[in-house]
């Protein structure tokens, strides 16, 4: 992973420099293609456990919750942090979390396992992960200064 961390700006650099940023999405191309030749002979099919169940209701709360969100997101700044159509989808973003957590809590196979917050170290290393993986660059793409 840390070459992959090493090599992976300086390789992006290189071709959005020469070619143009729309030649970057080529680059998995060759990793999906050994992938898809050579998966099905390496990787064994996972057996289902007896009464695993998939999480319909948690799936659809969830894209119910996230969808919006990122809407809100994108377009909060265009459309403006208190127009109409942003303050609706915010509202609707939080109730479907709430409905989402609810949901999650109640299911016998949750989409997302809520138990392992309740390991304090685990807690604290994936959130700070998460953390500087996802919402400092997205800070980038929402400040003041954003190019959108």
């Amino acid at each position: 992973m840390s070459v992959g961390l090493m090599l992976g700006p300086a390789l992006g650099g290189l071709i959005t420099g020469t070619a143009g940023w729309r030649y970057i999405f080529l680059l998995p191309v060759p990793a999906m293609l050994l992938a898809a030749m050579f998966g099905g002979r390496i990787l064994q099919e996972t057996p289902r456990a007896e009464g695993e169940r998939f999480d319909f209701v948690g799936t659809l709360l969830l894209a119910l919750w996230v969808v919006p969100l990122f809407f809100v997101l994108n377009q909060g700044p265009k459309a403006g942090w208190g127009s109409g159509l942003i303050t609706t989808l915010t509202l609707l973003t939080m109730v479907m979390l709430v409905a989402f957590l609810v949901a999650q809590l109640r299911a016998a196979q949750p989409v997302v396992a809520l138990t392992v917050f309740r390991n304090q170290p685990n807690l604290f290393s994936s959130n700070s992960t998460q953390l500087a993986r996802t919402v400092i660059p997205a800070l980038a793409n929402i400040g003041p200064n954003s190019s959108n």
